[in-house]
């Protein structure tokens, strides 16, 4: 029973969380984002929320809960095969082991002081 009254708010909470990091590395790939090798981050959470799923679906009984667990199982495969892709992928083409390239030299910004007539 306390596993219910833990599981059931965390996994809402968890599904939350999963929609906002969707919608933030959708905006981001929009952007620019490349590939990198912490795109594997994404596999545990996922996973994790598979595992919470099934979980929940086994103890309630409730197909709420076993079909959501289903459709992450899928998006779990989905993104270990994006990542695998995306590292097979750079290690072909010498992105992933390049060094860090040199870092361009600017010149220093030049600042004004700037007061207030509040405080001197």
């Amino acid at each position: 029973m306390l596993a219910v009254l833990y599981g059931v708010p965390a996994m809402g909470f968890a599904l939350l969380w999963f929609c906002l990091a969707t919608a933030l590395v959708l905006r981001a790939r929009r952007h620019g984002m490349r590939f990198s090798m912490t795109w594997w981050s994404f596999t545990f959470p996922v996973g994790t929320c598979v595992t919470g799923a099934g979980a929940l679906g086994r103890h309630t009984g409730l197909v709420a809960y076993a079909g959501p667990a289903v459709v992450l199982y899928a998006v779990l495969v989905a993104a270990w095969g994006t990542a695998a892709v995306g590292t097979v992928r750079g290690l072909l083409r010498g992105e992933l082991l390049a060094g860090p390239g040199p870092v361009p030299v600017a010149p220093r910004p030049a600042t004004a002081r700037t007061t207030s007539g509040a405080v001197r």
